[in-house]
């Protein structure tokens, strides 16, 4: 019995000792990922509707401004004259003065020499800013968006050249805490030539990884140049597709009797120092086919005639 008082005695005096000592962790405690839940009720086979339509007003129950958003006044309303159909969501910014800290994407920007524009940005505990709009993913019936596919609309305001971070605005998976979890991103650049994203929509999709806590999706919009209010980015028709395979039912509202626009692939030839479209190219070679034609039946038509005289001819000298 003694024995057995001495060495309860001498555990409890090392517990009190070992919590009254500070305690040191070696390395960062790894982030808990629970498992993963899909809520059936916001599920459908039904594709017939996006997710997010921004069509009637329930799309501000999902859209939410990020941590930084203030810093470049955004705000996020409905538009009807640019949308791809119904009505899209439009995100306008503003600034008095350039953004010059480090934002979200910031390692993907280099110049013509491939440096980084940057490079403070490899540095992993930099403090990045996110400007944009975030979705969560309980808002959407699963406690994470992994393994989900994305879907979108997207259009660039032709306004928007060289304000943005390279040019572009992206889209990425994280956590509560704004880390970006794995190297997939969607990279929305201005594009007004070739696949022209900024006086039509393109597509966006978008697929997020499995198995790492994605608890938001991120639209970023990394205003950089000081600008007066503008309309910088149109989203429209937002799908998503969870890992089963099923798609998050429309959340807001939908007008299916909207006409989509059509989206042209804005494939384009050069032709000297002007840009032509295909189908002039199609019509002007339509109208050199034609002038051959023409041109084709007039000298059969002569040799027609020519014919015709010679064996006239030949007839009255046999019979005169």
């Amino acid at each position: 019995m003694k024995l057995k008082r001495i060495t309860c005695l001498a555990a409890a005096l090392v517990m009190a000792i070992g919590a009254a000592l500070p305690v040191y962790a070696d390395e960062e405690e790894e982030r808990v990922i629970e498992e993963y839940w899909e809520d059936e009720s916001k599920l459908t086979d039904d594709t017939s509707a996006p997710t997010l339509s921004f069509d009637l007003t329930d799309w501000k129950n999902t859209i939410h401004l990020t941590k930084d958003a203030s810093l470049a006044s955004l705000e996020a309303k409905q538009e009807t004259d640019t949308a791809y159909q119904g009505q899209s969501l439009k995100l306008t910014v503003s600034s008095a003065k350039d953004i010059t800290d480090l934002q979200q994407f910031s390692w993907l920007i280099r110049d013509d020499n491939n440096e980084l524009v940057y490079p403070e940005s490899e540095n992993e505990d930099a403090e990045f800013l996110t400007i944009g709009v975030e979705l969560h993913a309980n808002e959407f019936g699963m406690n994470y968006f992994d393994g989900s596919m994305i879907t979108f609309y997207y259009r660039i305001n032709p306004d928007a050249k060289d304000l943005l971070m390279g040019d572009s605005c992206f889209i990425y998976a994280c956590d509560d805490d704004y880390n970006k979890l794995d190297s997939t991103e969607f990279r929305m650049q201005y594009n007004d030539t070739d696949n022209n994203n900024t006086t039509q929509y393109a597509k966006g999709i978008m697929s997020v990884a499995t198995d790492i806590g994605a608890s938001k999706l991120v639209i970023d919009v990394p205003l950089q140049k000081a600008t007066d209010k503008i309309d910088i980015l149109y989203l429209d028709n937002f799908t998503v597709t969870t890992r089963s395979d099923k798609q998050v039912a429309n959340l807001d509202g939908y007008n299916a009797n909207a006409k989509p626009q059509e989206i042209v692939q804005g494939l384009k030839v050069k032709k000297k120092d002007n840009t032509v479209s295909l189908s002039d190219k199609s019509e002007s070679d339509k109208s050199s086919g034609n002038v051959i034609l023409y041109i084709g039946i007039g000298v059969v038509a002569v040799v027609v005639v020519v014919a015709i005289i010679i064996v006239i001819r030949k007839a009255k000298n046999r019979f005169y």
